[in-house]
């Protein structure tokens, strides 16, 4: 998609960073060599909880992440719903309604898919270290720009983390309020 048709951004910065999260993006999910390689450190990171305790990886991490993205099938319904009358209204001159539409499916994005998908690799780096008490407290005791910071600080190789930008994610976070101050931009 060419974001840049529907973003006007005043600072080269911004629209750079922008830049950055694209050709990431493009560079992990085209080429499945590159792909892997992030999978592979992921698997890695489990398959050493799995040899620390494979009773409490399965039962108290896996099966547990597992039940949660169970729970987001319907969020996630709503969010492909969401998308495709966005894509079909892409068309239509953008307007602030139209960009609030889009900020909250960004949200919903994150809290309902990436944020339980962090949980497990929270949970475990916390089993890794001898912190882990639950999978609930891995999901819920940490937002997920936290979780976000703990598993790239924990991490050999955080380039699975690559395309996250806590900076926009807590732009449109606060979209209503606070947002302009950092991106100032408008539809077309």
């Amino acid at each position: 998609m060419e974001y840049k048709k529907f973003l006007k951004i005043t600072k080269k910065k911004d629209l750079a960073a922008l830049d950055t999260v694209k050709k990431e993006a493009e560079f992990y999910f085209t080429d499945p060599v590159n792909g892997a390689s992030m999978i592979n450190d992921l698997l890695q990171l489990f398959h050493s909880c799995y040899d620390m305790d494979r009773t409490m990886f399965l039962t108290e991490i896996f099966y547990e992440n597992q039940r949660v993205l169970r729970n987001t099938y319907d969020h996630r319904d709503l969010i492909l719903e969401d998308v495709d009358r966005l894509l079909k209204d892409a068309a239509k001159p953008k307007d602030k309604r139209w960009q609030i539409r889009v900020i909250n499916v960004y949200r919903s994005i994150v809290a309902e898919l990436y944020d339980p998908a962090l949980a497990i690799i929270v949970a475990c780096l916390k089993m890794r270290e001898g912190n882990f008490t639950s999978f609930t407290n891995a999901n819920l005791s940490m937002s997920e720009s936290q979780k976000w910071d703990f598993a790239k600080s924990k991490l050999q190789k955080p380039a699975i983390f690559a395309g996250y930008q806590p900076l926009i994610r807590n732009a449109v976070s606060h979209a209503g309020t606070h947002s302009k101050r950092r991106f100032t931009y408008s539809w077309q």
